[in-house]
């Protein structure tokens, strides 16, 4: 069980091939949660060793960390109140890191890693919420 849903009104577990977003959760811990919802309402849980690709990271970020806009990781569970992490190239990091940077969540491998995802603006959602539409298409260079 991922940390988040300890309070989250919604838990799902989350599905291979799905995208989700990492955002902060309702005990201000970072989640992983279904794109378009909030992740103080719904959460997507993992379970350690669970392949994830992020895509769409930040330049900052590709700097600190030495890798590129797009990078497949591992999901670290962790014990007691304790931030679960991402393993990345061997290394432990706390998802807090990724939390609401924009970063795309694809659950398992992707199979083409020269794609990256391109914003085509805001969705209207119920409830005055709003949530970014964006489509997988494959890099130019």
């Amino acid at each position: 069980m991922c940390k988040a849903s300890l309070e989250a009104k919604k838990v799902v577990k989350a599905v291979k091939g799905a995208m989700y977003g990492i955002g902060t959760g309702p005990l201000i811990l970072a989640a992983i949660h279904p794109h378009g919802e909030d992740p103080k309402e719904c959460v997507a849980c993992t379970q350690t060793g669970d392949v994830l690709t992020l895509v769409n990271i930040p330049p900052d970020l590709q700097q600190q960390l030495g890798i590129s806009n797009q990078k497949v990781v591992s999901f670290v569970q962790t014990d007691h109140n304790m931030q679960d992490m991402l393993k990345i190239d061997g290394k432990i990091y706390s998802l807090s890191m990724f939390a609401n940077k924009g970063i795309g969540v694809y659950f398992g491998e992707l199979e083409n890693l020269d794609k990256t995802f391109v914003d085509q603006g805001e969705l209207e959602l119920p409830q005055r919420t709003t949530a970014r539409r964006r489509t997988l298409v494959p890099q130019d260079g």
